[in-house]
């Protein structure tokens, strides 16, 4: 999976972020239960410091996605 550069929102604050799907990669800062990357919210599922770089690395809960129409239980044989 590749990085993709985004926008996350924390308070009034941008701060530019690195994402591939399921991994956020940012600058260390306080963060909550959700996020908003690009303007959509997501949910932690957990997240680590690495002192280092100071920067925090935060696994996100991914979104389901649409499978096509659903079923509506109906044959639609006649």
């Amino acid at each position: 999976m590749s990085w993709e550069k985004v926008i996350v929102k924390i308070g009034n604050q941008d701060i530019h972020a690195m994402y591939n799907g399921e991994i956020l990669q940012m600058p260390n800062a306080d963060i909550k239960e959700t996020i908003k990357v690009n303007g959509k919210e997501m949910q932690v599922v957990s997240s680590i410091v690495d002192h280092r770089d100071n920067v925090i690395k935060i696994k996100l809960a991914k979104a389901s996605e649409s499978k096509g129409e659903k079923s509506d239980g109906k044959s639609t044989q006649g």
